[in-house]
């Protein structure tokens, strides 16, 4: 493996909730002809979090449950790795867990900061703004202007202190959103 994960790159999609990250995710791998490593987050969420009715949004976690989603996600990208060939996306990672931690503990996470520091970073994100407008798919809960600003606000900086390549994609016009990304990861995974 660590021969072929030298030949792979990963491009991973950050940002605030309803702001296109699957969708995103999924042109990308239609573009390069790839697979997208999905998000563990939401499944989890909805399965083990929000309870039958779905009334407990954004209660109840604790730090393992954080630390077994990131794990599990790192778990999914080695498993699908193989399989995507020279390129992989991955619709967010740990750096976005740790993000949900602090909105969610209303803390950082000391137990996913330490996996942060050693985390095998994707080669190049692309970081998407809240400017667009949030919908209520009936499973999300950090809608509030200002919580989205700074679920943005929070992945730039992380992003930048960690010295990841990437690029923010902005703008209310999903076709232009898509084109950015496309161009973005067209830019940096060229040849692919």
């Amino acid at each position: 493996m660590p021969e072929r994960r030298r030949l792979q790159k990963r491009i991973c999609l950050l940002g605030p909730e309803s702001t296109g990250k699957t969708e995103l995710a999924k042109a990308l791998a239609a573009h390069f002809n790839t697979h997208v490593m999905p998000e563990y987050g939401r499944a989890f969420d909805i399965h083990h979090k929000q309870g039958v009715d779905g009334g407990a949004k954004g209660q109840n976690w604790t730090e393992d449950d954080l630390v077994k989603l990131a794990k599990t996600h790192i778990a999914m990208r080695e498993a699908m790795a193989p399989e995507a060939g020279p390129l992989l996306i991955e619709d967010t990672d740990i750096v976005q867990t740790a993000i949900w931690a602090e909105f969610l503990l209303g803390a950082r996470s000391t137990a996913l900061e330490k996996m942060l520091a050693g985390a095998d970073l994707a080669d190049h994100y692309l970081i998407l703004s809240p400017d667009v407008a949030w919908i209520d798919d009936g499973v999300r809960y950090a809608g509030g202007e200002e919580v989205r600003r700074w679920f943005f606000d929070e992945a730039v900086a992380r992003i930048t202190k960690l010295g990841a390549r990437h690029t923010i994609i902005v703008g209310s016009d999903w076709d232009d959103r898509t084109k950015q990304a496309i161009a973005a990861a067209d830019a940096f995974a060229g040849g692919f």
